[in-house]
């Protein structure tokens, strides 16, 4: 069993040590709450999405929401936190982690 173990968390740490390369070399610039820098992905979420992520009365005052963003393991945003990019400025309104067994790896952030 140990080893099994071992071997999902070397297999996270080679994923997690491409993926922040991944994010250095590709990612876009942004701040966190107007002094942090920064870098993810961004994707735009269309209205078939955002029920996806919110419920019933979030997804109604949702509005189009926005942006889905993927950022680093070690990258730090809470559910409230600002990002701007581009000049505009979003908030946080929920956070994932994703991992490969207990190791993270990145976050997807949901932006309104």
């Amino acid at each position: 069993m140990t080893h099994g173990r071992c071997h999902w968390g070397l297999a996270a740490m080679n994923f997690k040590n491409r993926m922040d390369k991944t994010f250095k070399r590709y990612g876009e610039d942004f701040l966190v709450n107007s002094v942090t820098s920064a870098r993810g992905f961004f994707q735009r979420i269309d209205d078939s999405l955002v029920s996806t992520y919110f419920d019933g009365a979030e997804s109604a005052s949702a509005d189009g929401c926005g942006l889905m963003v993927m950022v680093p393991a070690d990258t730090v945003l809470a559910v409230g936190d600002t990002v701007i990019r581009h000049g505009r400025t979003y908030t946080v309104a929920k956070t994932a982690s994703r991992r490969i067994g207990n190791a993270v790896v990145m976050h997807m952030l949901l932006l309104r």
